[in-house]
This record gives C-alpha cells, structure tokens and sequence, in this order.
C-alpha cells in the first residue's frame, strides 16, 4: 500500500506489488488462471521510473474484465523489454477482449482516462522526439477470433517527471 501515495516508482517495485496483488486475485477468479512476468534482471528494473499504480490498473482490468469472464484455461502475462528507445510493458490476457463501448461500470474507464491524462501531462513537459505512449488494442487467432488483449505501455529512456522523483 505504500505505493499508493506514491506518484512515481520504479519498475521493479511496481512489479513486485502487482505480484502480490495478483497472488490475492488468483484465489479469487474460479478456477484460477496461469500467470507469468517476464522481465529484465531486477538491477535494470529498478533504473526505469513509471507513475505509480499503471501496471496494477492494467492488470486489474484484465482480470475483471477480461480473466473473470472466460471459460477454461486463463492465462496473464506482463513482459518487459527494453530497447535503444526505451521500456515497452505488455499485460498480456486471453479473455474475451476489450470493447470500450460495453465495460461495465465506470472505474475501467475512468482508470483510463487517468492514465492517458497523465501521459498527457508527462509528455508535454517532455519535449523529446520519443513520448511516453499508451495502446491497448485485442488479440486475434488465425481464423480473425478474438484471443484475449494486450495493453503496452512504453517509456523512453531519459524521461522526466515532474515534479521530480525524490531519490
């Protein structure tokens, strides 16, 4: 819960708490579902900054929204790579997909939008070629089906926020 008074923290925090959220969720949606970070080393993690509770909206969500619902095998992933330009975060669900026309109840949306508010914010107080960007867009198998949704998240290397992060 410290993380919640938090604006920033590093990824490697973040995703220790959404470990454990998820840990507590699991015993919760029936049946359980299968889940899996896959991440750099801990001492990269722990250099990238990303606003706090980001990744924990997002998994959330998919477990609401997306894990809850589906019959059968579940399965949520959260990789993270990094690259020349920056982080890239995926959460990762095989549910049903996401349509933002039929979420039920407000707090997913508004989550959303809270997040790309603060995209916003960041990325004008940034003036770099490379922003931080938000996507969220469905899976599809071979014959066009929906097989689940992927959110990314992606932070390029330099990014500032403001105010700045205590260190």
């Amino acid at each position: 819960l410290d993380l919640v008074g938090e604006q920033y923290v590093t990824l490697d925090k973040e995703l220790d708490f959404v470990a454990r959220y998820v840990r507590l969720e699991q015993c919760l949606v029936t049946g359980g579902f299968e889940f899996a970070i896959q991440a750099p080393p801990e001492e990269q993690l722990a250099t990238v900054s990303i606003p706090s509770m980001f990744i924990q909206l997002l998994t959330e969500n998919a477990i609401l929204h997306g894990l809850k619902k589906k019959q059968g095998h579940k399965r949520l992933t959260i990789s993270v790579t990094t690259d020349q330009k920056g982080t890239d975060i995926r959460v990762t669900d095989n549910g049903p997909g996401f349509d933002i026309r039929h979420v039920e109840g407000r707090r997913v949306k508004t989550g959303l939008n809270v997040m790309r508010q603060t995209i916003a914010l960041i990325n004008q107080k940034n003036r770099t070629a490379d922003r931080m960007r938000f996507a969220i867009h469905n899976l599809e198998k071979d014959d066009g089906s929906i097989a689940g949704c992927e959110a990314i998240i992606h932070i390029p290397h330099g990014i500032r926020y403001f105010p700045p992060i205590a260190n």
